[in-house]
């Protein structure tokens, strides 16, 4: 079903782009595959009173995260969404390229003023959504007022208009893995 999809994608002219969640929740119920095989294969840091800690850094967790995640990109996609790369997963972001924040926050609810500081800095980074937590209200630009409405279209605009400047960004982290948003001592790395 997957792959009869993706080539319906393709057929039409569209990538097929599909989330992945890194973040493994510590269930121990019985089915939640990733949970599951991360116990057999034994790739969980352990806490001082030996519960599991989710982790990515030993080599075998890697090793194990490859497997899990090959099925999933055998299915002719085109590209992986890394979900909960932002400080949700707690310990934030390491070598993604394509990574940015919910606008307003996913917790709570969002002031005016937060609201259009984070779609001014969000529209700026290589990606950046409205996604936001259930029970918070309405977070869309027009529900805070004109003037906020105003600033989120002139953000908006202004990240159109740099979008032939990303996309350089994004060939050029395709092909060096270096980052798309980057700290001021890569400058000599992008020449």
């Amino acid at each position: 079903m997957e792959r009869h999809f993706a080539q319906t994608l393709h057929d039409s002219g569209f990538k097929g782009v599909w989330m992945l969640d890194p973040g493994i929740k510590h269930e121990e119920k019985e089915g939640y595959e990733a949970y599951d095989t991360g116990c057999e294969k034994d790739v969980w840091v352990q806490t001082v009173d030996g519960k599991p800690y989710v982790d990515f850094t030993q080599s075998k967790v890697r090793t194990w995260w490859v497997e899990l995640v090959k099925e999933f990109v055998g299915n002719d996609i085109d590209g992986i969404w890394n979900d909960m790369n932002e400080p949700a997963v707690f310990k934030g972001l390491s070598g993604q390229p394509f990574a940015g924040p919910n606008i307003g926050g996913f917790a709570g609810n969002a002031t005016p003023k937060l609201f259009a500081r984070w779609m001014g800095i969000g529209s700026m980074m290589p990606f950046s959504r409205g996604h936001f937590e259930k029970a918070t209200s309405d977070q869309e630009p027009w529900s805070f007022g004109p003037e906020v409405e105003e600033i989120c279209h002139k953000a908006l605009y202004r990240q159109y208009r740099l979008l032939p400047h990303f996309y350089t960004l994004f060939h050029r982290a395709h092909n060096t893995g270096l980052p798309i948003m980057a700290p001021l001592f890569y400058v000599n790395t992008y020449e």
